[in-house]
């Protein structure tokens, strides 16, 4: 268990720990040591709040709901690949939110230790940032001229890119060429 441990802590570093119903593997982990330090992003909880007509909020539910592939219920693979899967589509979600309900989310969390106030500050960031494109992204979308997955090359975002699998196969990198 020591090994797995010191491996997960280097893993980590410092940065947030994104789990679904997270608190018992936190209380477990906690307790060795490990991530004690480290933010926590429950999706359990940030599906609640960005998907609050939702009947279930298992990790289940929410990726069949939200079009996730999950073949296997209860893997910690393939359930930490739907975790992953989860918390950019609701990232997604917060980013269609107004940014007046962000900017008061954020407003009402900077008073608090709540573990979702750094998420919610994140996302009214971006879509502060992105509030005119959200006019014209309306307008374009009303009138028919770009689809969902187009509207995300015009704000700089891409559609979801299949994940990287390994093929065996080492391709040099030409340097001038990357430069």
């Amino acid at each position: 268990l020591a090994p797995a441990l010191a491996g997960l802590r280097q893993f980590a570093g410092e940065h947030a720990v994104v789990g679904h119903n997270i608190a018992f593997d936190l209380a477990f982990l906690k307790r060795h040591g490990v991530l004690a330090q480290n933010p926590a992003v429950d999706t359990f909880e940030l599906a609640s709040i960005l998907l609050p007509e939702a009947p279930r909020y298992s990790l289940s539910a929410l990726a069949e709901r939200l079009g996730i592939d999950l073949p296997v219920h209860h893997r910690a693979l393939e359930d930490a690949v739907a975790t992953k899967d989860l918390f950019l589509a609701l990232l997604e979600r917060g980013l269609e939110m107004d940014l007046e309900v962000l900017q008061e989310i954020t407003r009402l969390a900077s008073r608090s230790q709540w573990s979702l106030r750094s998420v919610f500050r994140e996302l009214e960031r971006e879509r502060a940032r992105t509030a005119s494109a959200g006019t014209i992204r309306a307008q374009l979308l009303e009138k028919g001229r770009l689809d969902r997955a187009a509207m995300g090359l015009v704000l700089g975002r891409r559609p979801q890119d299949p994940p990287l699998r390994p093929t065996g196969a080492r391709t040099a990198i030409d340097g001038e060429a990357l430069a």
